[in-house]
């Protein structure tokens, strides 16, 4: 069965199989802002840190500002963005469908799916 690599510089690496239910270790904010912007090609230029929590020395400082930058994240109204936080489902989905550039029609479904109601 082929395996998939993610290679994330961080410290953690992760691998998935199409039959893993779930991932056995979480992401966290600043990962997946690595993952997306290099999954989308995003410009990662040399940046100033937007985040009060995120100091310059970060890893994936530039990552977490071309990410936000595109839309895919937003930071806490506090101004930070706790790039250590795991990145929950509902961010996820959220990151999706700003990366797929998903829009909803006026019945507030996604364009393309047919929702199922009992």
């Amino acid at each position: 069965m082929a395996t998939a690599e993610v290679a994330v510089e961080s410290p953690t690496s992760y691998a998935v199989t199409p039959d893993d239910s779930q991932l056995e270790t979480n992401i966290t904010r600043a990962e997946a802002s690595k993952m997306f912007a290099m999954a989308l090609k995003l410009p990662i230029p040399a940046t100033e840190t937007v985040y009060n929590d995120v100091r310059a020395t970060h890893w994936a400082k530039d990552y977490i500002a071309a990410a936000s930058k595109a839309g895919l994240f937003d930071g806490y109204p506090d101004g930070t963005f706790k790039p250590e936080e795991t990145l929950t489902h509902e961010e996820l989905a959220q990151i999706l469908i700003m990366a797929l550039e998903l829009q909803k029609n006026e019945d507030n479904q996604f364009a393309g799916v047919t929702a199922v109601r009992e």
